[in-house]
């Protein structure tokens, strides 16, 4: 599943917008908050267990994302 994936990397920007969603949304999980944020500004579609909180997060800050629950 791995090789069809794009891993990018995270920086400051990420982490500061990452934080304000986690406000938005109040919710406390880090990594979640950082895959909406570089899936949005990515335009990227998202695999996930856990669409729920990933779009709690997601409609936080004002974002649609694609997501594929497994």
């Amino acid at each position: 599943m791995l090789k069809g994936c794009q891993v990018l990397p995270d920086d400051e920007r990420i982490g500061r917008a990452a934080g304000i969603a986690r406000a938005a949304a109040r919710t406390s999980d880090v990594v979640d908050a950082i895959v909406v944020v570089t899936a949005a500004r990515a335009g990227a579609l998202v695999v996930t267990t856990d669409p729920a909180d990933l779009t709690a997060l997601a409609s936080g800050i004002g974002v649609k994302l694609r997501l594929f629950a497994v």
